[in-house]
């Protein structure tokens, strides 16, 4: 870091952020969005082994928020 600061400044220890919070708003977006439709649709409460079903939501919503959201984290990782 002391070197990345003394040969650039302190400018570049930020200068992804932008793209971050540009990309972490459309991944919550989609995790919630897509997860609370799941649950919605696949209604674990009422089936057996329910804890698996709530857990089939969240990983599929993951997913799917990841994917969507890859291009951005390729910016931000190039920057």
């Amino acid at each position: 870091m002391k070197t990345i600061v003394k040969e650039e400044g302190i400018k570049a220890l930020y200068r992804s952020y932008p793209v971050t919070v540009s990309m972490n708003i459309p991944f919550a977006m989609t995790v919630v969005c897509v997860n609370e439709n799941l649950k919605t649709y696949i209604q674990p409460w009422n089936k057996t082994n329910s804890i698996f079903w709530y857990f089939v939501c969240a990983g599929a919503a993951g997913g799917l928020a990841g994917l969507v959201t890859n291009p951005l984290d390729v910016v931000k990782t190039r920057l």
